[in-house]
Parts: C-alpha cells; structure tokens; sequence
C-alpha cells in the first residue's frame, strides 16, 4: 500500500471519540488480510460503550460491522484473493474448534470482538483481519453492499433471535404462534423479518416510537405502543391466543422492564429469546 497512515474513529473515553490518524495495519500473522474499508455500520452496543454503561478501557479503533476489498494476504490465507469483497462477523474464529464447527463461531477459542481493546475495529480506512479463511465470508456477486453489512451483525443476530424464539416448536405449532416482538430498532426488525419467515399466526410489534411501529407494520407485524396501550396489548395477546399467552416472545431492548412484560405476556411452557444489551440502568 502506497500510504503509512490513514483516518480512524478511535474511543478515548465515554462520550469521547476522535477521527484520528493512525498507522495503516500490516500482516502479522500469515493468516491475515488487509482490507480497504468499504462500508462500516455503527452498531447499538457500541452506544453502551461510548455512553459509558460498559466499562471499557481505551485508545482503540472502534467497529465490528464491515465490509471491505482485499488488498494484502498473509501467505497462509487460501480461501481469499486480493480484490475481493467480504464481510466479516463482529468476532474471529478459526473454523475449527469444539464451538466453531457446531456452529457457534462467537464462542471460538481463538475468538477476538472486532473494535476494542485487543483488536482495532473497522470504522477506519483500513482494517486487519486475523484467521480470515474463517472469519472472512467473500459477498455474493451482485449484493448490494450497503445490504451486505447487515450480513455483519445485525441480520444474522436477528436470525438467531427468531430461530430461538421457535425452538422445539413443531411446523403446526407454529402456524398457530402468537409471537411477540419488543424493541423494533434495527436488530428487532430484523428479527422480525426472520420470524415472519416461520409464517406464524400473528407477530405483534412492541415499541414506543411511532415511526419504528410504521416499519414493523409495513414489514407484516401487528404494530402496537405498550407506553400508551399497555393493558390493551395484554388484551390484545390474550385474545389473539385464547386467553394463553404468547407463545413466545423475542426481547431486543435490553432494559429491565422490557424483559418483564415480556415474560408477564408468555404463556406457561412458552419460549422467550432475548437478545437486547442488558447495561447497568440509569
């Protein structure tokens, strides 16, 4: 690469972050890429950090959700070439260990969280990216890529928040579900996408901005505000599920309360699957 240093977000502090320059990342291991930044997404749990409800140590380029063209390759690297464009997970895996290969790459022996301490993130111009034959996916010709960085975070979060809410559930089960979806920011409508998908009888939409609930109801939910209806979204599920509950209930708010009336909505023996940042509340 022809430059020595590039622009970088780099967290110094709650509520402190600075556009900096920084040195232009280099191979360290032979199983490493560099990548020209193409698109980096902010994501909500970051806000955690930046707004100090996550303790975190400092001076480290932030961001976990991005894509990026190949420009260097460690000799090791088989599955990439450069000129590639790939997205990457918020984490590094190896694709090979106990919890690689069943599936749960978050959980990698080897696993580093783009964007902290450790490891600089991607809200740069330039970004390393170790163990990338695992941890790197190459983009399907003709995606968009301002879609393809969901594929980093966001969607497939969603995705495991909709798969879990309907775990154990049988395909008849489910076309008779009264789901409940709280918290409809990005992640949430996500998520209610992938349960959508499932074809339950209802999905319905909790949130208390009116514009979020428009999305949700575009999307196919039944949109409702608990903070202005709250004793008629009870009637509403209880009615819905002949006086049972909801079936099950995927949580994306990661407040307190948010949990609460999700589990004061499930029905006995319902599944609740959560997803939402749970932070020291103030």
């Amino acid at each position: 690469m022809a430059k020595d240093t590039m622009k970088a977000v780099v967290f110094h502090g709650k509520l402190d972050v600075r556009v900096e320059d920084r040195p232009v990342p280099k191979i360290v291991d032979q199983t490493d890429i560099i990548i020209k930044v193409r698109y980096s997404a902010l994501c909500g749990s970051e806000l955690h950090v930046f707004r100090g409800h996550q303790p975190s140590k400092t001076d480290f380029i932030m961001g976990h959700e991005t894509t990026g063209e190949i420009v260097e390759l460690g000799s090791e690297v088989k599955t990439h070439q450069k000129g590639d464009i790939v997205v990457m997970p918020f984490t590094v895996s190896c694709g090979e260990c106990f919890y690689c290969i069943r599936g749960y790459s978050s959980r990698c022996e080897k696993c580093l969280l783009f964007g902290c301490p450790l490891l600089d993130g991607g809200q740069a111009e330039y970004m390393r990216v170790p163990l990338a034959d695992a941890t790197a996916v190459k983009a399907p010709e003709g995606i968009e890529e301002k879609k393809l960085v969901l594929m980093a975070d966001i969607f497939p979060t969603g995705y495991f928040a909709a798969r879990n809410a309907f775990e154990g559930f049988s395909a008849s089960t489910i076309s008779e579900s009264v789901v409940v979806l709280i918290g409809c920011g990005p992640v949430g409508l996500c998520a209610l996408i992938n349960a959508l998908e499932y074809k339950p009888k209802v999905v319905i939409a909790v949130d208390r901005v009116e514009s979020r609930l428009q999305l949700a109801k575009e999307l196919g939910a039944e949109p409702w505000n608990d903070q202005t209806d709250r004793e008629g979204l009870i009637k509403r599920v209880k009615e819905l599920s002949n006086g049972r509950g909801a079936d099950c209930v995927i949580e994306g708010v990661g407040h307190a309360d948010a949990l609460r009336t999700g589990f004061d909505l499930l029905r006995p023996f319902g599944n609740i699957s959560s997803f939402g940042k749970l932070c020291d509340e103030d």
